[in-house]
């Protein structure tokens, strides 16, 4: 049986291209689908890569490139601070780019398997709800970024397309970065981030699995991620050889919480990464940088 031919919407991004790499290196059909501007160089001329030019905002272009698929991943999306600078064009392109993805799988006689990359950030300010937060729990964003995912998802939810939703938390890097001037959490704010490793392994362990279909999961790190802002925030700073006491906390929480990804972890596979080895990796990162 031949193996899927997978789009990767949003394919040039800091996920997209970790994700087209790691499909890449077993072997899969990638199509990787990104704006004409962005940067390929880490996929440009591999085997069994496609580079795939476009808009999503584009009825064609994106049309071009679903046809003869079989699994769609769609991350492409307006992410924050700049969702919150215009709402009309994150709509456009996270809410109106995700109906014309849905339309053009609909238009194939088989429709694609399409993976969507949403956001815990659909549940809103759950800084007082009882845990684990579980993906039944309603969804209040406080945010524009969020709103636009929860309109995605419900356009996601009635087409008829078979469709895995993953509510992903935020994502940890272990690259040698400058940390934000707030953090967007409270000190006392129960966080979970995923290391970006992590997040890869369950988009590559969604491709395929029919037992994904039709579910929605919150996708986190796992028990280990589970702190507060503060033993975040100081053990970054340890790691990074930074005073703590310069850092800033947002006085307001942030839609970050603990999340209950039991049944995720379970078909998908992917919370390999825990929290003190996501730092042994991030000073390794770190050396190397400044060697």
């Amino acid at each position: 049986m031949p193996l899927s031919e997978i789009l990767i919407t949003g394919g040039a991004g800091s996920l997209g291209i970790r994700l087209s790499l790691a499909l890449q290196q077993k072997g899969r059909n990638i199509r990787v689908f990104d704006l004409p501007h962005c940067d390929y160089e880490l996929v440009e001329g591999l085997e069994n890569v496609r580079i795939l030019r476009g808009d999503i905002r584009d009825t064609g272009t994106i049309e071009e490139a679903i046809a003869g698929t079989q699994v769609v991943i769609h991350l492409a999306a307006l992410l924050p601070p700049n969702s919150e600078r215009d709402r009309p064009l994150t709509w456009k392109i996270n809410v109106e780019g995700t109906q014309r993805v849905i339309d053009a799988c609909n238009r194939l006689r088989t429709p694609p398997h399409l993976i969507f990359a949403s956001s815990v950030s659909t549940y809103g300010d759950t800084s007082t709800e009882a845990l684990p937060l579980k993906p039944s729990r309603g969804q209040n964003p406080s945010d524009i970024y969020g709103e636009s995912k929860v309109a995605a998802e419900e356009l996601i939810l009635t087409s008829g397309l078979p469709a895995t939703i993953l509510r992903i938390s935020g994502i940890a890097v272990a690259a040698f970065l400058d940390p934000p001037e707030v953090w967007p959490f409270t000190a006392q704010q129960r966080i979970e981030f995923i290391a970006a490793n992590d997040l890869v392994t369950c988009l590559v362990n969604a491709v395929d699995n029919g037992d994904a279909i039709g579910k929605i999961f919150n996708i986190a790190g796992g028990p280990s991620w589970q702190v507060n802002g503060e033993e975040y925030v100081r053990r970054f700073c340890h790691t990074m050889e930074l005073p703590f006491e310069e850092s800033c906390f947002s006085e307001e929480p942030g839609w970050l919480d603990w999340y209950e990804t039991g049944e995720s972890q379970h078909l998908l596979c992917y919370q390999d990464t825990s929290f003190d080895r996501f730092h042994q990796v991030l000073r390794d990162a770190i050396e190397e940088a400044l060697a």
